[in-house]
Formats: structure tokens, C-alpha cells, sequence
């Protein structure tokens, strides 16, 4: 499959990459392994994969993105089954580096937590505690 990416798009992603550096990442290797999710239903090749460090940043790729028309898809660990964590020649925003666990907060019963944070992460983090979540995904 071969995509034609403009090259407005193109020289925009290359300027994202010189406002974050390393963290956008533009090599035809390392977006071949973002261009399905767990479903392998749907096959799109993203121009860039944005891997954020901070809140921050995520902010950032999406104003820059937004002023530009530039798609942007967000991804956690890709358990979409239908594409949700894929985008043809936009920004792929990899949360899944973003695991960092704040605060439990267990007279409030909340946790703040970076959003690319695993269940079973939250779940050890808690139990060290003698708390568990109330709510458990499957």
C-alpha cells in the first residue's frame, strides 16, 4: 500500500519535529508498526507517531495539528478493533508512554494518573495500599 502524503502535511510534520525532537517520529519503520491496531481489520499508515511525554506536549501536537488541519488519532495500548487507533498520513498520538501514577487519593477514592496508565498497574499501585478500584474492566 503505498500513501501520498501532501507536502504541506509532510513539511508540517517536520516542523512538529523540530518544536518536540525525538519524540515525533517520522521513519518509515517505526510507522509501519503503528498502521493497524488489535484488530489488524484496518490498515492505515500515519505520517507521523507523536510519542508525548506530559500533558504538555500532547497539548501542544494538537494545537500545532489543529492550526494545520492536520488529523490526529489517539492511541493507548491499540485495543480498538476497528481502526480507532489508526490514521492515514495524520499524527498518531502514543499515550502509552505516559505511565506515570500521581496520587491515590483513597479518602476521595481517586487516582490521578497519566492517561497511558494500565489497569493492572493502577490496580498493583492500589493494592499496596489495601485498596482496591470499585470498578474492574474485563
Amino acid at each position: 500500500m503505498t500513501v501520498h502524503t501532501t507536502l504541506s502535511t509532510t513539511d508540517a510534520l517536520r516542523e512538529l519535529k523540530g518544536i518536540l525532537g525525538d519524540r515525533i517520529l517520522l521513519d518509515d519503520e517505526v510507522r509501519e508498526l503503528y498502521r493497524s491496531d488489535f484488530g489488524r481489520t484496518v490498515d492505515r499508515l500515519p505520517g507521523a507517531v507523536a510519542r508525548c511525554t506530559s500533558a504538555e506536549e500532547v497539548a501542544a501536537v494538537i494545537r500545532f495539528c489543529r492550526e494545520r488541519k492536520i488529523p490526529v488519532t489517539p492511541r493507548g495500548q491499540a485495543h480498538t478493533q476497528s481502526g480507532q487507533a489508526t490514521t492515514e498520513g495524520g499524527v498518531l498520538l502514543d499515550t502509552s508512554v505516559m505511565t506515570t501514577i500521581h496520587e491515590i487519593d483513597e479518602a476521595g477514592e481517586t487516582a490521578t494518573v497519566d492517561c497511558g496508565v494500565v489497569w493492572r498497574d493502577l490496580v498493583t499501585a492500589t493494592l499496596e495500599k489495601g485498596w482496591i478500584p470499585r470498578v474492574l474492566t474485563n
